[in-house]
């Protein structure tokens, strides 16, 4: 897709001509701190390169007092504040959870950011913190001063003054030392008597505001037919108030001809929606670059699922909501490429459902929170993000509670399996994992097996990668794997789903389980060492971590191969793997297990007898050697354990059908180290 070169001229005008309203109702001529840098990869992960410095994080601000540096991470989960000087030398580092909404005071002297449970001031001088409660709506004077507005009891407040509200805020501004709250239809002024407007919208609601040069600036926006009408108004006093432009911005909703895909307001599981970034293409192949809950690690040591997908596209490339919703949140979590808008499928304070459409350029958004919004109507453009060939939308379903939302929401499916318009036809690539053999078999204690000699619980590693219509290495998407008797490739003994990538990742907020996702699906040690940024994509899987259900929990990294639930003798090891689209790829190898590693247990092996095989109601195991507190371990066909039986003494024993169900069953019978015996029973209705 071209970049409409119009759209950039007028972009880069509307930074210069700050009384110009560009065609999405913002004024762009507000004067900003931030910096364009280049990224560049280092020994600590990514970075940015700005005037010949090499610097950490994914934003950078000028100050009076140095460089000032956030993020860290791809989407800047846990993140960072940093202050270098001029010459490059990190002054302060300290972390937070988030760093939404950075703003600096006029002067650069103080900055205030929310980390979606408070705000926080930074002394940029002092190099100090301190914090406040209140939402991701804030702004701060070049005194320090701080304005907020706290959702959680609708007060707003500055210095020793606060006031409750009957309605939200959505944006704060200091003129000079005034605090200026803007509601949905005023702009309010605190003083010591109280509140009072200085600009009412006389039709619509208020939609952006800046200060510039000491004059005030205010857009409007009024929603008709099939467009928004934006309107301009500036004040030198705030007492009076001059009309300026006038802008008229389309619906795209409203000139193109294409049927809703998504009429129902309820949340919907598993509901088809179409390619945000190609909504009128009735076949997309569309490229990605990372596909949902691949693991990532831009900084080094601080690996995470991915909490949605990155389509490419082009810069200035219009995104499109796939459903009809709500606004519930407009922010930033590190400056300028990481603006993102959130969309609640219902207008409820309560839980909902939505979509997550980020890396969009601010000043294309024609929304603010609150606003509805129709499906097929463009909700930003593209913003030019600072990765060579990696300009995309970064797009999930996500879920949250709230009237607004703060940037604590949970992802959950690959929204690549229901994008009825996606079309993809690579299937997945296995890699060599390590000896020049597909998979890679490790015991409980790290260390690595030889396929011809497997015993005891194992786990096994498959590296495998995806590429969706895109050179970029993403992870797949399904995974499986199956043994079957070499003598016998067909008879599938073990049939078991891994995982499939949808499950629930709380990676936004820091939740608790997020790094489940890494520890289950990933090797991490140094043989097979799992990584992924813009560089080197590794996927090491360890297929056999999972009982395979729809959530991982750290329980599922106990899950192994147990080759105590076969027989000893030569099997086939198969692993399949799928992408969003259904394409499918497999690989195998020939294994040995052996896990009688004595004469000894060879002997007793052979003084072991089952006397009726297959049965029905029960069974006797004989041992002519005599058992001696032994047990008795009983694995259904995929490999799960369905009985355990202890403390079993004497020459017989007779083995209950209780409440197994009928089907093929793996026994393995053990006497402290020592295995007695191993084998297959059937149980008859």
């Amino acid at each position: 897709m071209k970049t409409p070169l119009f759209l950039i001229a007028l972009l880069l005008s509307g930074r210069l001509l700050a009384q110009t309203l560009n065609p999405y109702g913002h004024f762009t001529g507000v004067a900003g701190n931030e910096l364009a840098y280049k990224t560049v990869h280092t020994a600590q992960g990514h970075a940015m390169e700005i005037n010949g410095l090499v610097l950490q994080g994914t934003a950078a601000f000028t100050t009076p007092h140095g460089i000032l540096t956030l993020g860290g991470h791809y989407e800047n989960a846990p993140s960072f504040v940093k202050l270098y000087a001029a010459d490059g030398t990190e002054l302060i580092s300290k972390s937070f959870t988030q760093t939404i909404n950075l703003s600096l005071s006029p002067g650069g002297n103080f900055c205030a950011f929310h980390d979606m449970e408070k705000i926080w001031v930074m002394d940029i001088a002092a190099k100090t913190f301190r914090s406040a409660e209140g939402s991701n709506v804030f702004a701060v004077s070049d005194e320090g001063k701080l304005a907020y507005y706290n959702d959680r009891n609708s007060t707003i407040g500055s210095g020793e003054l606060s006031f409750v509200l009957a309605g939200p805020v959505y944006r704060i501004l200091f003129f000079g030392a005034d605090p200026l709250f803007i509601t949905r239809t005023s702009v309010l002024k605190m003083g010591s008597n109280g509140l009072s407007p200085v600009f009412t919208a006389a039709e619509g609601r208020v939609f952006d505001a800046g200060v510039i040069k000491g004059r005030l600036y205010i857009s409007t926006k009024k929603e008709l037919p099939g467009e928004f009408l934006f309107r301009a108004y500036h004040s030198a006093d705030l007492l009076s108030f001059t009309a300026a432009d006038e802008v008229h911005y389309p619906l795209a909703g409203a000139t193109q001809n294409k049927t809703q895909q998504n009429s129902s307001p309820s949340s919907l599981p598993n509901e088809t929606i179409l390619n945000p970034i190609d909504y009128y293409t009735d076949t997309v192949y569309q490229p990605v670059g990372n596909s949902y809950n691949e693991m990532q690690e831009y900084s080094q040591g601080n690996p995470y699922p991915h909490p949605g997908v990155d389509l490419l596209g082009a810069y200035l490339q219009n995104t499109y909501s796939v459903k009809d919703g709500f606004v519930k949140a407009i922010l930033t979590t590190s400056g300028q490429y990481h603006w993102r808008i959130a969309i609640a499928n219902q207008n409820t304070s309560g839980y909902s459902q939505g979509y997550l459409y980020a890396h969009l350029e601010q000043s294309t958004i024609p929304y603010t929170v609150g606003d509805p919004v129709n499906e097929a109507d463009v909700v930003g453009l593209l913003v030019n993000f600072p990765v060579t060939g990696f300009v995309h939308l970064h797009f999930a379903r996500i879920g949250c509670t709230g009237a607004t939302w703060s940037g604590n929401w949970h992802t959950f499916d690959n929204p690549l399996s229901y994008m009825s318009n996606f079309f993809d036809t690579i299937p997945p690539t296995f890699e060599i994992t390590i000896n020049n053999d597909p998979f890679a078999f490790r015991d409980p204690g790290g260390n690595y097996l030889s396929p011809d000699s497997l015993y005891g619980n194992v786990r096994v590693i498959s590296k495998v990668y995806d590429r969706i219509n895109a050179s970029w290495h993403c992870d797949v998407h399904k995974l499986r794997y199956s043994v079957s008797p070499l003598a016998q490739p067909t008879l599938m003994l073990l049939d078991s789903l891994s995982w499939e990538y949808h499950h629930y990742n709380d990676y936004y907020f820091q939740g608790p389980t997020y790094m489940d996702l890494i520890n289950t699906i990933y090797s991490r040690d140094l043989t097979c060492f799992s990584t992924a940024d813009y560089n080197v994509r590794d996927f090491y899987h360890i297929v056999t971590n999972s009982d395979g259900n729809d959530t991982i929990t750290a329980n599922d990294g106990l899950q192994v191969f147990n080759t105590l639930s076969l027989p000893n003798g030569s099997y086939i090891f198969r692993v399949i793997a799928w992408d969003p689209s259904g394409n499918t790829s497999r690989d195998s190898m020939i294994i040995e297990i052996k896990n009688t590693s004595s004469g000894a247990g060879e002997l007793l092996s052979n003084q072991v007898s089952i006397t009726s095989n297959p049965f029905s109601s029960e069974t006797v195991i004989v041992s002519t050697n005599g058992f001696n507190n032994a047990t008795l371990v009983l694995y259904n066909a995929i490999g799960q354990q369905a009985k355990e039986i202890r403390n079993i003494n004497g020459h017989t024993y007779i083995l209950q059908r209780d409440t197994l169900q009928p089907g093929i069953y793996f026994i393995a019978l053990s006497q402290g180290d020592l295995t007695l015996f191993t084998g297959k029973i059937v149980l008859l209705n």
